[in-house]
């Protein structure tokens, strides 16, 4: 991925002075016994340091802004100080910035500038990437804004694994929203959603990668229900994400809150047709209605459309197949079940969960049971300590061609 654009040398030590005098940055205080720089000293000699390296080879794209590091040894008098900063400010805020740099620097004002998590721009915005999307780094991160104009700050884990799979050119595309965090009694997980699927980080874990992990996904079906809610607990406290397949008559019922709140929790929502049918049954434009309606309705509801169907019964075709294809959707299947639809009790459900699972298994469940909601946190930490990783269908299969048809992610 090419980065050109203004080097960031000058600029960052404008920041830095600005940081000095406006006590704007954590970190602004005087290295400990340099009483004669006071934190003039401890600032700029950081700012020295990062920039020494980018100023050899000389970019003169880079100068405009004043080197008031030069004197900050100087600087002992606090309005002298403000005077700095308020010169480094000035610099900083005249910069000029490629096309798409505008809307940079309104994403790092508006998240607090050199206070923000974004910290100290690192440099000027580039527009070269693929399809004609822009990047700006900063000390804290990078903004990267879509060809559609959103911009959005990647979680550093995620881009890292984003970047190795291709970053913008490849099978994940752009980002298509800012990441999100949850936190339970066993951890934090954070999550990232771009046009070709999400990627996921958690604490203990880092970024869920099937390629590498025993992953195994769990999947929910006929939601959203009465037991939808506490499901959801569970899988927050006990730090997994797990994917729904919803019905579309359902969300408009009093559990349907559930179901968005799924979403927000960083869940996975798929497609499972509008109310059950024999989907094989039905007439092309029947069949279509199902799935399209539904869609909608999810859409509607949480502002994404899914890219995973599951036909009921598991019964599909080539038609079927094809229609779903052209929704934009992917056919994802099981290849184990505890058949939880059965009369059981939890601790057989478990049992049988647990027996069948190997690294790839795609587990059917059913968040309308109350037996299988009870048996989730221990079909879970068996799980676990056989070694899997718990994920949703995302996670295992990663980005899916539409129409293509996924019945498990086993390896070999």
């Amino acid at each position: 991925m090419r980065r050109s654009g203004i080097r960031g040398g000058k600029w960052l030590k404008a920041a830095a002075a600005a940081c000095l005098g406006l006590g704007l940055l954590t970190g602004c205080t005087p290295a400990a016994s340099d009483s004669q720089n006071g934190s003039a000293g401890a600032v700029c000699g950081a700012a020295g340091s990062e920039t020494s390296a980018e100023s050899e080879g000389g970019d003169s794209a880079g100068d405009s802004a004043p080197d008031v590091c030069a004197g900050a040894s100087e600087l002992e008098a606090p309005e002298a100080a403000a005077a700095a900063a308020a010169e480094a400010a000035s610099a900083l805020s005249a910069k000029s910035l490629p096309s798409g740099g505008e809307a940079f620097e309104a994403y790092w004002l508006a998240s607090g500038g050199l206070s923000g998590p974004l910290g100290v721009p690192a440099g000027g915005a580039t527009c070269e990437l693929a399809g004609g999307g822009c990047l700006q780094e900063y000390s804290g991160g990078t903004l990267y804004a879509a060809p559609s104009g959103l911009v959005v700050r990647l979680l550093p884990e995620i881009a890292e694994r984003w970047a190795a799979t291709g970053a913008e050119t490849g099978p994940y595309g752009y980002p298509a929203a800012e990441h999100e965090c949850s936190t339970g009694a066993s951890g934090t997980s954070c999550w990232q959603r771009f046009d070709g699927g999400t990627l996921r980080w958690r604490e203990d874990t880092g970024v869920v990668d099937c390629s590498v992990l025993e992953c195994v996904a769990l999947t929910f079906d006929d939601g959203p229900a009465p037991d939808t809610g506490r499901l959801l607990n569970t899988l927050v406290d006990k730090n997994v994400q797990a994917t729904f397949f919803v019905l579309g008559n359902r969300l408009g019922t009093k559990y349907a809150p559930e179901f968005v709140r799924a979403d927000q929790l960083g869940m996975e929502i798929g497609n499972h047709t509008w109310d059950h049918p024999h989907m094989r049954n039905l007439s092309a434009q029947g069949a279509r209605d199902q799935l399209a309606r539904t869609n909608d309705r999810i859409a509607e509801a949480i502002g994404h459309a899914p890219y995973l169907y599951r036909p009921p019964y598991g019964e599909h075709n080539a038609t079927t197949d094809a229609l779903a294809g052209e929704i934009g959707l992917a056919i994802i299947g099981w290849d184990h079940t505890p058949n939880d639809w059965q009369p059981q009790s939890a601790e057989q459900l478990v049992d049988r969960t647990l027996q069948g699972a190997q690294r790839g298994s795609i587990i059917l469940l059913h968040d309308l049971h109350s037996v299988t909601v009870d048996a989730v946190p221990a079909i879970i930490d068996g799980l676990e300590e056989r070694g899997f990783t718990v994920a949703t269908v995302g996670d295992l299969l990663g980005p899916l061609e539409p129409g293509t048809t996924h019945w498990t992610g086993s390896i070999g």
